[in-house]
């Protein structure tokens, strides 16, 4: 039953920890180094589980201490091509790539998500 409602969990710690990490900050208006300057980390792999209400990917193992990758509005997603992607034409066993900055517990929020390997893979499980 926890399976069925996790994506929702994840979403809701994830928006409540950048709300969190946001405030703590302590950039005034103007400040040079504003939220925003974070740099950039990144994670990818094989995609495990795709929720499409929670707007999540879930790798199948930890890439650089990630496994969750969480969607925002913003969040570019694109095939390696170049062409555009949607959060539906990601499905399990194919490869993803992300960058964004890091949220709550193993979550990455993703500002980019590039479509590395459109060819889903079985899984082993």
């Amino acid at each position: 039953m926890l399976h069925k409602w996790l994506p929702l969990i994840i979403v809701v710690v994830l928006m409540a920890g950048c709300a969190t990490k946001g405030d703590s900050i302590g950039t005034a208006p103007g400040d040079a180094t504003a939220a925003s300057d974070v740099a950039a980390v990144g994670a990818g792999g094989m995609v495990q589980e795709v929720s499409l209400s929670a707007r999540v990917i879930t790798l199948r193992e930890a890439d650089n201490g990630f496994r969750v990758i969480a969607l925002t509005e913003a969040t570019e997603l694109g095939f390696a091509d170049g062409s555009e992607a949607t959060l539906k034409d990601v499905m399990p066993g194919m490869t993803v790539k992300a960058s964004g900055q890091p949220g709550t517990g193993d979550a990455l929020l993703a500002d980019r998500v590039l479509v590395l390997d459109t060819t889903p893979t079985p899984s082993s499980d």
